[in-house]
Order: C-alpha cells, then sequence, then structure tokens
C-alpha cells in the first residue's frame, strides 16, 4: 500500500516537470523567434531599398519623383517593419543624402568632418530627407549621432547606402545598422 502511493507521487511529479518544461521552452522560443526577426530585417531591408534605388536610378527619376519613391518605400517600409525609426544615408564623397521617418519628434546631428555638425529634424510620423554637397572638403565618413550615440559610416568609392533602424519590442529599444566596424 505504502510503494503505490510512492508511484504517484512520483508519477505527479514527473509529468508536473514534463508540462513546466513544454511551458518554458515554449516561451523561450516565442521570444527568441521575436527578436531574430529584428536582425532578419537587415537583409530584408539591404535587398529591397538597393532594388528600390536601383529602379529610380534606371529609369531617370528627377529629385522631385525619386524623393516620392524613397518616402513611399521608407514609410511602408517602416509600417511593413514595425519601425519607430528608420534613417537612410546615401551617396558618395560629393554628394549625400540622410533621409528616414519617425513615429516621433527627433532631432539627429549630422557630421560630415565639417566645423560643426548639422541638425536634421524629423516631424512625428513624417518623412525627412536632407541633401548634403560636400563643397568645401571630400566627405569621406558619416556620422549620425541619435540620441546621444553616435554611429560612424566611413564612406567607400562609388555609391554607398547605411541604414538606421530602430525597433521598440516589450519596452526595449532595438537599433540595427549596417556601419562599418
Amino acid at each position: 500500500m505504502n510503494k503505490r502511493g510512492q508511484f504517484y507521487l512520483i508519477a505527479a511529479v514527473v509529468i508536473i516537470a514534463i508540462i513546466i518544461g513544454f511551458v518554458t521552452v515554449s516561451n523561450y522560443s516565442k521570444e527568441n523567434v521575436e527578436y531574430t526577426t529584428i536582425y532578419g530585417l537587415e537583409e530584408g531591408l539591404e535587398i529591397e531599398s538597393a532594388k528600390v534605388l536601383d529602379y529610380g536610378i534606371y529609369n531617370g527619376l528627377d529629385e522631385v519623383n525619386l524623393t516620392n519613391l524613397l518616402r513611399g518605400f521608407t514609410e511602408a517600409y517602416a509600417e511593413y517593419a514595425e519601425l519607430e525609426k528608420v534613417f537612410f544615408i546615401f551617396g558618395n564623397s560629393e554628394n549625400i543624402t540622410v533621409a528616414g521617418y519617425s513615429e516621433l519628434e527627433e532631432e539627429i546631428l549630422v557630421d560630415l568632418g565639417g566645423e560643426t555638425p548639422s541638425v536634421l529634424k524629423f516631424e512625428k510620423k513624417a518623412y525627412t530627407r536632407e541633401e548634403f554637397a560636400g563643397e568645401e572638403i571630400e566627405i569621406t565618413r558619416v556620422i549620425i549621432t541619435l540620441q546621444g550615440i553616435e554611429y560612424v559610416f566611413d564612406l567607400k568609392p562609388g555609391e554607398n547606402f547605411y541604414f538606421i533602424l530602430v525597433v521598440n519590442l516589450k519596452g526595449e529599444q532595438y537599433v540595427v545598422t549596417n556601419q562599418n566596424d
């Protein structure tokens, strides 16, 4: 009689341990998938943005139409990927464009190696674009300061494309960028 009770007690403990194990693995897997998705955005954005820019250049779009194309892409991508902020830096050593979209009002500093950085203001839920020409100096590096953190982009010969993605997930802010190391 006593051994029978021990058997049921051990069986109950094993069943509870298995159930707790499944719940723990299930919760861990769900969180891991969300964080992995954030970093998967980088690869997708590189492919999609390159195609959009190639389309605009190949079809000879003027500055107004290229701006509209980039604005549409940026807003659609930010909504699709549920991004809080997305900033693009593209161009070459003679001409750099900084563009982006922010869910909130935002100011970033754009330093091209001159005397003082330029302040670029983003309105709430609005696309902003500004072009910077390297008239006095050749642009070799772009430093974007966002919320006190510097992101350094060293320009390579030819056309360059860099981005900063900001995602707010479960109260934490994650930043993904393709900056140089």
